[in-house]
């Protein structure tokens, strides 16, 4: 007993009061429970060194002897007391052959009384165990599992009746939709999730939400609200586990009347304490987070030692309560615990955990993902509760926890505010836009394409004609499933996965992922995905040069051109008096960079690049309206510094030793069979616009083992980037940078996912970073904006201020098994202007209007209003007289305005969520509305047409 007791408990805290040369020291934990009319306490007893002998404690004279026959550095031991809610003196004794070996005294508190809301859900992972089909199967039948598990458990004492956290809402959608399912099967489920004994979690499925759009974020939610709003049922929780990025969440989820996020990164965790409120970085929206404590992310149960079968084993269950009595002695001193201080490196940060109640994510007790639970955590409560006082262990769902600490808790619990920005060295085959850039590109243009049909539709409901609304909404929501479901890790079989697929599972995955990819395009059938060119009105003729660099002016820029680089060396912005170019830079504007990432190959704070192309070919043409254009081709370098890392990676993470020089052979060879990457540059420079736009095609289809970026040395003296409508800084991790930083770990554990252990070494602080519009320059009131109109993969250069855009990453990773191939072109295109502001928030308005007409999102001619601060950034249907319309603050300002609505026909409107439930009412003249917004305020606004 005592060795597995010694595999559980580690070092921890003790109260003040020890002698500085006792070797053997008492800590006290919350554990208490009645024997005859005694109070016993737990309390641990623990040496550097091992020790038998005989143990004895007194606690205000109560007198508690313990023998130890085989030595150990620890030991529990339950001790009588009379009172356990007064401060009280303890004395240990540690006697050897009847002789005083060591001793030891120290005051300690009244125990604390704990509630632990232990929260059993079953973690969904789309694909990654088994085949896709397999998945749905076995998930819809874990609903079936579940609801015989509330009623076998109805009778249990109240705490201990089984209850589900349903983590994502992907099973419950699929149910309630499956027609081979029977009704009364589905009004059963409908029953618990309205009783609240189901929690319906807020988002489709756990996202990787770096390379969703705002606009796919909020389709998410809304398929939840669908199906939560036509049977009444509440949904409070969002959670994403497992995934490491948790940003753009607090302005999705405030607008929507979601409160509360859970957040379990797998084994890996930010700088922030245990429970948090999240502003987003302007304030404007704070959601009340839980950030998983235990080593093992959101499978803490496996930290605990929870996962039991029954019938329970005597031994492990006193394992099970010796494991809780540490933790949550532990967090009694605060967070990060001392548990977590062996794996992590806080750099000093520290919270206090004054709370008396810790959520307790319970992952199902036998078997992995996508695997139902079992009866097991209500027996553990049940039979936890029939012998302790305290703490007392409570079944619950997310949304209970939250009510019980924002209530009870209100004004102490801490603010932070910032972004959760991803950090993907711990799992480098999560990184999607490295394998289908292509799937990105169709996207961003679906947001765009969703956004115009949405204006249509309005204006025609507004008109009083005759709409097929639903039609046009499950069009919609179809595509943005098949975005969303694309979104969760779905590789094919994988080396360290651990996947059960047989050959046809593999070809059917292959099918599934295409139709996911393609599936956008379906629904917008009169729409056609664009392939990137520009061409001005007017013939280009070719473009005489004489000198090197060129100079190319129009009526904003004078842009010197290096046709030996094959790139920008000087944009001088007339109307400012300001050079945009950072000559000091060891690249130019807009030139061909490859690279290597330390977050694809396991290093950490690791950047290597050299210039793309050996050998430049720039050809300049012109027009009748005075452009320019400028087309660079050139042969890009063979680049192997990829396998140089590869095979560090592969020997740190699996032990496998592959010289570089014979991975750098196989690529050669496979190179000789496929279509080798080239890229062609387009610079465009209209003659009366005040912007330059830039198109990069890539074409070939073999796999890449670096990066391809263009570069953007911007002379300014700060960068700043949009994400989901929050402007964020980046800064180093300590300073002002709005960023929260994913914490260092200083050594590897066993992970809750065996396949995991060999990255452990591997996190680290982010290096790259996804924009949704924007990134913007700052010197002093001279702003400069770059908007990446598809890839918004953004690579921040660590010694200034420019960045590179990475257009395809490491599409290695696709062919060895974690996506699709290249497709044999693709383009990405961006744009660069600048202005001046007199103040940031001026500059911020200006770049949000001038990256939503860039993208698209072209402002409806529905609505009206006289005040440029607020913007309808999203309008759709949700019923045949029903719409739904966005409204966004632009300037970081508190706006008025009046939101006048193009119609005839009369109107009722309200403040709602994305699916028109009503949130609070809305001052409503004839056809304005009246719309105060805070600083940038995202809010929605449901019109009904009487």
């Amino acid at each position: 007993m005592y060795c597995k007791i010694l595999c559980v408990l580690i070092a921890i805290g003790f109260y003040t009061g020890a002698f500085a040369d006792t070797p053997i020291s008492i800590t006290p934990t919350p554990l208490v429970y009645k024997y005859r009319s005694t109070y016993m306490q737990r309390f641990i007893i623990e040496s550097h060194q091992e020790y038998d002998g005989e143990i004895v404690i007194t606690i205000d004279g109560n007198v508690t002897k313990t023998k130890i026959t085989q030595k150990t550095k620890f030991i529990a031991v339950d001790c009588k007391r009379d009172l356990v809610g007064s401060f009280s003196n303890v004395k240990l004794v540690l006697r050897k052959n009847g002789v005083i070996a060591a001793q030891h005294s120290i005051t300690i508190p009244p125990v604390k009384n704990w509630k632990i809301y232990c929260v059993p859900f079953a973690h969904i992972d789309i694909g990654f165990t088994q085949s896709q089909k397999n998945i749905q199967k076995q998930n819809l039948q874990n609903v079936e599992t579940h609801l015989e598990l509330c009623k076998k458990t109805q009778r249990y004492p109240q705490n201990s009746q089984f209850k589900l956290f349903t983590e994502v809402s992907w099973p419950v959608i699929e149910y309630l939709n499956a027609k081979e399912i029977p009704q009364e099967r589905k009004n059963a489920l409908i029953v618990q999730l309205k009783k609240g004994n189901f929690e319906l979690g807020a988002f489709v499925i756990s996202h990787q939400n770096r390379f969703m759009s705002p606009y796919a974020l909020l389709a998410s939610l809304q398929h939840t609200l669908k199906i939560a709003h036509a049977h009444s049922i509440p949904v409070k929780t969002a959670c994403i586990h497992d995934v490491m990025d948790f940003s753009k969440l607090p302005k999705v989820l405030y607008a929507n009347n979601i409160p509360y996020c859970m957040i379990g990164p797998n084994d890996s965790r930010y700088k922030v304490p245990p429970l948090f409120y999240l502003a987003s970085p302007d304030k404007s929206a704070k959601i009340l987070v839980w950030h998983t404590v235990g080593l093992n992310g959101y499978g803490e149960n496996f930290d605990l030692n929870m996962r039991l079968t029954l019938p329970f084993n005597d031994e492990k269950f006193t394992l099970m309560e010796n494991s809780i009595a540490r933790h949550l002695a532990q967090l009694e001193k605060g967070y990060p615990t001392e548990e977590i201080l062996r794996y992590y490196d806080y750099n000093q940060a520290h919270w206090n955990y004054p709370y008396d109640a810790y959520l307790l994510p319970y992952y199902p007790s036998e078997g992995g993902d996508n695997q139902p639970q079992t009866i097991t955590p209500s027996e553990i409560a049940k039979r936890w509760n029939e012998k302790f006082i305290n703490p007392k262990i409570i079944i619950a769902t997310p949304k209970e926890f939250f009510e019980y600490v924002a209530e009870k808790y209100t004004g102490q619990i801490p603010l932070l505010q910032g972004e959760l920005p991803p950090f993907w060295g711990e799992q480098i085959y999560l990184d999607f836009i490295q394998v289908d850039p292509e799937r990105l590109s169709i996207n961003y243009w679906y947001d765009t394409e969703v956004f115009m049909r949405g204006v249509d539709m309005v204006q025609l409901i507004l008109r009083g004609n005759p709409v097929e609304s639903s039609k046009h909404i499950d069009q919609i929501l179809d595509g943005y499933m098949a975005i969303i479901l694309n979104n969760d890790h779905n590789p094919r079989p994988v080396p360290f996965g651990k996947t059960h697929y047989t050959s046809q599972d593999v070809k059917d995955w292959m099918h599934t992922r295409n139709r996911w990819v393609y599936t956008p395009l379906g629904t917008l059938k009169d729409a056609k995905y664009p392939e990137h060119s520009h061409k001005a009105q007017g013939e280009w003729t070719l473009l005489p040069v004489h000198t090197n660099p060129v100079t190319l002016d129009n009526a904003f820029y004078r842009i010197l051109f290096d046709t030996s680089k094959g790139c920008i060396v000087s944009i001088f912005d007339k109307q400012l008096q300001k050079e945009w170019v950072n000559a000091k830079h060891q690249y130019g504007f807009n030139q061909y960079v490859i690279g290597v990432r330390g977050e694809n190959v396991a290093q950490r704070n690791y950047f290597e690049t050299i210039q793309g192309f050996k050998k430049v070919t720039s050809t300049l043409y012109t027009n009748s309206n005075n452009d320019y254009r400028i087309v660079v081709e050139g042969s890009e370098r063979s680049y192997y510094k990829g396998m140089d890392v590869l095979s560090q990676f592969l020997h740190n993470a699996f032990g496998v030793k592959l010289p570089p020089f014979l991975l750098k052979i196989a690529y050669f060879f496979y190179q000789l069979f496929t279509p080798s990457l080239s890229l062609t540059q387009e610079i465009i420079i209209p003659a009366q616009q005040k912007r330059i736009d830039f198109v990069q095609h890539f074409t070939g289809t073999a796999p890449q083992i670096a990066e391809h970026y263009i570069s953007y040395p911007v002379a300014a003296e700060e960068l700043l980037y949009d994400s989901a409508f929050s402007v964020v800084k980046w800064g180093s991790n300590e300073t002002e940078s709005t960023l929260i930083p994913a914490v260092k770990n200083v050594a590897p554990f066993r992970s809750i996912n065996d396949t995991l252990f060999p990255f452990q070494w591997m996190h680290g602080v982010p290096s790259s970073f996804h924009c949704d519009g924007f990134v913007m320059h700052k010197d002093r009131l001279h702003y400069a904006v770059f908007i990446p109109h598809n890839s918004k993969a953004i690579v921040p250069d660590k010694n200034s201020n420019a960045f590179y855009h990475c257009c395809i990453g490491w599409s290695l990773w696709g062919t060895v098994g974690l996506g699709r191939n290249l497709p044999e072109t693709i383009a990405f295109k961006s744009t660069f202007t600048s202005f001046t502001a007199k103040t940031k928030n001026e500059a911020i308005a200006t770049a949000y209007n001038f990256s939503f007409d860039q993208l698209g999102f072209n402002r409806p001619v529905t609505f009206e209003t006289h005040n440029a601060n607020v913007r309808v950034i999203y309008n759709q249907p949700v019923a045949r007289n029903k719409v739904v319309i966005g409204v966004f603050e632009l300037s970081g300002t508190t706006q008025t305005a009046q939101l006048r609505v193009n119609t005839k026909r009369a109107l009722h409107a309200y403040y709602s969520d994305i699916n028109g439930k009503k949130i609070k009412p809305a001052k409503l003249f004839n056809t304005s509305i009246s719309v105060r917004l805070n600083p940038h305020q995202l809010s929605f606004i449901t019109l009904e047409l009487l």
